[in-house]
């Protein structure tokens, strides 16, 4: 009994340093002054939309290919198996859109329709049932997944709903 309540306590002392420290390394980041160079020798000069869709300069040689190739992919356009190009077939059965960079605009998050009745081009929604998934975040709908796919292949169902549309202040799935 005296063991398991030595064990409680320095488990408990363990975890008051740990959020002590957390709390120190966050007040010492939000003391950083926010300028232009924030991001030290990493720091693009480029504010634009476009920001997200170059390499840093100070990257190191053995990470360029696999930027280079990473970006190659997120802008491929995929078509359903078995496809013209085995390269580039896998789309399926149901999807957003046919290239990741079709909903990340500029490398950056999917843009919420320009107004009420227009189509979601680059948003998405997120669906769950109550619990939570093994990771502790939102549980997906089983047999379907935590994201509305609103296209499929091959006849399979998009799962889009018939009153798939947004509203003026909230979606209505």
């Amino acid at each position: 009994m005296k063991r398991a309540s030595l064990a409680i306590i320095a488990t408990t002392f363990a975890v008051s340093q740990a959020y002590a420290l957390d709390t120190d390394v966050r007040d010492r980041l939000l003391a950083i002054p926010v300028t232009s160079e924030l991001g030290g020798d990493t720091t693009r000069p480029l504010a634009t939309a476009e920001a997200f869709t170059f390499i840093s300069a100070n990257a190191p040689s053995k990470v360029k290919g696999g930027f280079t190739f990473g970006n190659q992919l997120f802008n491929t356009v995929w078509v359903p198996a078995p496809g013209p190009q085995t390269t580039t077939d896998g789309l399926g059965p149901v999807f957003n859109r046919e290239a990741c960079s079709d909903c990340h605009i500029n490398n950056g998050r999917g843009l919420p329709p320009p107004e009420v009745g227009a189509p979601m081009d680059s948003m998405l929604v997120r669906i769950s049932v109550p619990g939570e998934d093994q990771h502790g975040g939102p549980k997906g709908v089983p047999g379907y997944g935590d994201q509305l796919q609103d296209r499929g292949v091959d006849g399979r169902s998009s799962g889009r709903p018939s009153n798939y549309r947004v509203g003026r202040d909230c979606w209505f799935v």
